[in-house]
């Protein structure tokens, strides 16, 4: 143990905060070196003080493990001493082994009344005394331990709910930055040309990277669109996905430093590949990626919707151009849409026809297998043609030749093609 006069500044104040105190207090000197002897063996400093003032400066100064408190005292006495350590709150628990000459019950209950922890009657055993003060180190030590623990513990929930606190933030930026690209997608998609050209510039502006979207052609090619590179030279990205039209090989392809690749598949069907690089700048993060996810599915939709703009608008001006009469019907045979030939033939008012079933445009002797015929088209998805009579709008009956086709994939609707 290291003994210090309570008045005595530390050689090194780095091991001195490392190590526990013990403050023996009491006016006879020689009994406290006798005591500071006896606790040399333990790893800990030991602080003298003469008096109760003393006593007070020397906590004031340093944390003190144990105080070892003589009650007969000239001028300020033990008892009057403890009183001022427990008013002072960083000192209220620390423990007091008074020291007495004898063991009066009106000191005793006095004495722990102001938390002293045990008394010790001179003369004091050696034996006792090193025992008593082991313990209470080693119990401060424990009680160390565990506010240290409390202490790592309380640390960790904070960083944990400032983690989770970032998450949300994330999250949150992620949903709307989503959204909004989402609701610039749906705007552009009318017009193929212009919703590649919008997808390229927005996810090269939102990643500050080079931007490529490969979608097929209608001849089993590849159509590009780049965005624009500082250098204006090739891009590497373009180039990689040149060699390996797989989104899965494209990293291995390039030297870029950060890559991402989505395959854009919507409504089960696959549109092409996007992908975002940057040359020389830092790793894509998490969000970065959930983000890059979410907007690619958000442009693989629109281009879906796009494509089936543009073959709706392909079959409507077929339709309206054709001489014959044709209607597009669902499963029970509600007509949902015709051409203008259909309309002349069947609704000369030009607003009846919507909503009824193509079954009641038959004469009543073929309505039966009429139905039929739409029943067969849809179990074999197959186009079926037959001859029947139906009824103009003005009653009379023409001969016409019906073909029934699937549209498409549509599991709910049908073409009926009257000639």
């Amino acid at each position: 143990a290291m003994i210090l006069p309570a008045h005595a500044a530390p050689p090194d104040h780095a091991a001195r905060e490392d190590k526990q105190m013990v403050l023996i207090v009491d006016d006879d000197a020689r009994l406290r070196d006798l005591l500071c002897t006896v606790l040399t063996p333990l790893d800990c400093e030991i602080a003298q003080a003469g008096s109760g003032e003393e006593a007070l400066t020397s906590l004031l100064q340093r944390k003190v493990a144990v105080i070892v408190l003589d009650i007969n005292m000239p001028g300020m006495d033990g008892f009057e001493t403890a009183q001022l350590i427990r008013d002072v709150e960083e000192l209220a628990s620390t423990p007091i082994v008074f020291l007495t000459g004898q063991a009066d019950v009106t000191d005793l209950h006095r004495g722990y009344d102001l938390g002293a922890v045990d008394f010790l009657v001179k003369p004091v055993s050696r034996q006792v005394f090193y025992a008593k003060v082991k313990a209470l180190l080693e119990l401060d030590q424990s009680f160390a331990r565990l506010r240290s623990e409390a202490a790592r513990l309380h640390e960790q929930q904070l960083h944990a709910a400032r983690a989770a606190e970032v998450r949300q933030r994330d999250e949150l930026a992620f949903t709307r930055r989503r959204e909004r690209l989402t609701n610039i997608f749906a705007e552009a998609s009318i017009d193929l040309a212009s919703l590649e050209r919008t997808i390229v510039t927005e996810l090269s502006q939102l990643f500050d990277a080079e931007c490529v979207l490969r979608l097929p052609t209608p001849d089993h090619g590849w159509h590009e669109s780049v965005s624009h590179t500082e250098s204006g030279g090739t891009s590497e990205l373009l180039q990689a996905l040149l060699v390996e039209p797989d989104a899965a090989q494209v990293t291995t392809s390039t030297s870029y430093q950060a890559v991402m690749v989505e395959e854009l598949t919507a409504r089960s069907q696959r549109f092409g590949v996007v992908c975002v690089g940057r040359a020389d700048g830092p790793a894509f993060t998490e969000a970065e990626s959930a983000l890059f996810h979410g907007a690619s599915a958000a442009a693989a939709l629109a281009i879906s919707n796009a494509t089936l703009y543009r073959v709706q608008a392909e079959y409507a001006a077929v339709m309206q151009a054709t001489g014959d009469a044709i209607l597009a019907v669902d499963v029970s045979g509600v007509i949902r849409s015709c051409n203008k030939a259909a309309t002349a033939l069947f609704d000369e008012a030009g607003d009846t026809l919507m909503g009824r079933s193509i079954v009641d445009l038959a004469v009543e002797s073929d309505r039966q297998r009429l139905e039929e015929q739409l029943d067969a088209t849809l179990a074999m998805r197959q186009e079926v043609s037959v001859e029947m009579t139906l009824s103009a709008h003005d009653g009379r009956p023409v001969e016409v030749m019906i073909t029934l086709s699937p549209i498409g994939d549509s599991v709910d609707l049908l073409v009926a093609v009257v000639v």
